[in-house]
Formats: structure tokens, C-alpha cells, sequence
């Protein structure tokens, strides 16, 4: 076999796992996409409800303890 045909046929290969891997990664890239669409989807509201719900308690916490330290206190 000639060096000719060696590279041409080395360079075929090279340029097939190129394409493979650049499958495989747009395979991979696609599924974590729908991963993220999902999480923001369906999770992140929750996380921002009970994020404002943490604020509206810690705003309660500090009304009670302003209420319990005013002199017009009972």
C-alpha cells in the first residue's frame, strides 16, 4: 500500500470519528437542553414561591419582634 493511499485512508477515519464525536455531542447538548426546559418549566416557579414565601415570613418576623419591643407593647 502506498503512503498516498495510507493517509487518504487515515484521514478518512480521522475525518469519521470527527463526525462521530460531533454527534454524539449535539446528541448530548440536545438532552441536556430539554433537561434545562424542563427544570425551568416545572421547578424554578416553585423555587420562587417558596423564595417569596421565605421573604414574607422573614418581613413578618421582624413586624412581631418590632411590635413586641414598642413600649405600646401589652
Amino acid at each position: 500500500m502506498s503512503i498516498r493511499r495510507r493517509l487518504l485512508v487515515g484521514s478518512i477515519i480521522i475525518l469519521v470519528f470527527v463526525v462521530l464525536v460531533g454527534a454524539v455531542g449535539l446528541n448530548s447538548l440536545s438532552n441536556v437542553n430539554h433537561e434545562v426546559e424542563s427544570l425551568s418549566k416545572y421547578h424554578l416557579p416553585s423555587i420562587q414561591i417558596t423564595d417569596n414565601l421565605k421573604s414574607h415570613i422573614a418581613n413578618f418576623r421582624v413586624a412581631e419582634l418590632q411590635y413586641i419591643y414598642s413600649p405600646d407593647a401589652p
